[in-house]
Formats: structure tokens, C-alpha cells, sequence
């Protein structure tokens, strides 16, 4: 990076956690002292993380030559303008399947009625789901959960699932077919992240231990990455 930034590159580093990049930036800053590096975590920039990363993209004149931020971050934040011209670094390989599973047999009806499920075509034990006509609105606002409604928030992860596509979201078919059976009703779904989460960089380098082996390497290679 500190090559990359003598040639006039610009970096984004991504790290898992916000301890390690605290721990990164006063390394760095100490060893590097002629780089501008900039950490933007909801320690610095409380509710306002996003923007603030947003913002930094947009304008790189304006800001530092080296973005620090996390994982969720980066990965929430995927539809950005300006990232051609920025290189992305990420440290530790980040995770790609999400698990959801919640016992909704008294809400069922309110929460399912807004999803589209069908089968899926490779595999009997899932049913492919969506976000059903008419209820884009509905799925957004169970998402942001503004109000932060305690109800909602049993379901806030897997509404960011289905309305974020950079995911593919699954349910498992024994679950969903058998909800109400002796008045309980389980809803269990699967996600896996995208590789399109990473498109538009300038370049991106992803820094991990047996990275050969790990699911990210496993999943994306199937998909032709």
C-alpha cells in the first residue's frame, strides 16, 4: 500500500474489526507517517458511517489516501459511485453465507405473505424466495427499521437479505412446508453473497490464510469467478 500510494494510488482497507483497525491505523500512521490515513468506523462517525464512506469514495481529492473500514461496511455499502478510482485491499477473507432461522407461529401470515417462494432447480431441499410484487416498500422499511421496532427486529436480517442483491436467499423446504404442523411454524433461510459485491474497484486484492480452501474461494469459483 505504501508503494501503491508513492504512485498515486488510493486504498481501501478492509479489516474484520473495528479493534483491529484501531490497532492498524496507529501502526501504519507511526511507521508511515507521511500517509493520510483515515478510519471511518461508528467510533469516529457515529450513525453516520455509511455516509461518511460515501462521501470519501465520491470525493478522493478530499480525503485521505488510505480508507480504513470494516467488513460490514464495505459489503453494505457495494453500490457506491466512484470506486474505479480506488484499489480495495481485504484483509482476512470475508464470510459469504448468512443463516436466518426464527419461530414466527403467531406473525406467519404477516411476515410470509410478502415473499414469492418457488422451487428451486438444482436441489430439492431449498425453495428458491424473493420479494413478492407489490411488496418492494413493505421488505424495504422491515429492512431499514427505522423506528426500531422490537417486533421487526426478529426479521430485520433476513429482510437486508432479500432486498440487497448481492445476496441469493433460499429457504429450507422441510421447514417451510411444515410450518403449522402442532402449531409451530420455523422459518429458515440461507444466503450467499455475490460476487458482483466486489465489482467496479480498480483492482481488489483479498488477503487470507488458505484461501484455496475457504467457502468464499469454493462458492465463487463455481460461479466462473
Amino acid at each position: 500500500i505504501h508503494h501503491g500510494t508513492l504512485q498515486g494510488r488510493r486504498y481501501v482497507l478492509a479489516q474484520p474489526t473495528m479493534d483491529l483497525i484501531d490497532a492498524t491505523r496507529q501502526r501504519a500512521e507511526a511507521v508511515y507517517a507521511d500517509i493520510q490515513w483515515r478510519a471511518i468506523t461508528s467510533r469516529d462517525h457515529p450513525g453516520e458511517t455509511h455516509s461518511e464512506f460515501i462521501k470519501a469514495i465520491k470525493s478522493p481529492a478530499l480525503t485521505a489516501e488510505v480508507l480504513i473500514v470494516t467488513h460490514a461496511t464495505l459489503l453494505s455499502c457495494w453500490q457506491i459511485i466512484g470506486k474505479g478510482n480506488w484499489m480495495l485491499v481485504i484483509d482476512e477473507i470475508p464470510g459469504v453465507d448468512e443463516f436466518f432461522k426464527a419461530n414466527l407461529s403467531l406473525t406467519w401470515k404477516i411476515w410470509t405473505e410478502h415473499l414469492e417462494v418457488s422451487n428451486n432447480p438444482s436441489s430439492d431441499k431449498i425453495l428458491d424466495v424473493a420479494i413478492k410484487n407489490g411488496s418492494l416498500a413493505a421488505a424495504k422499511t422491515f429492512a431499514t427499521n427505522a423506528p426500531s421496532d422490537e417486533v421487526i427486529m426478529v426479521t430485520q436480517p433476513l429482510w437486508k437479505l432479500l432486498v440487497n442483491p448481492a445476496y441469493t436467499v433460499n429457504l429450507h423446504r422441510s421447514a417451510y412446508q411444515t410450518a403449522g404442523f402442532n402449531g409451530i411454524a420455523q422459518l429458515q433461510a440461507h444466503a450467499l453473497l455475490l460476487p458482483v459485491v466486489l465489482d467496479g474497484w480498480q483492482r481488489v486484492t483479498i488477503m487470507g490464510a488458505n484461501f484455496k480452501n475457504s467457502l468464499l474461494h469454493m462458492i465463487w469459483s463455481n460461479l466462473s469467478v
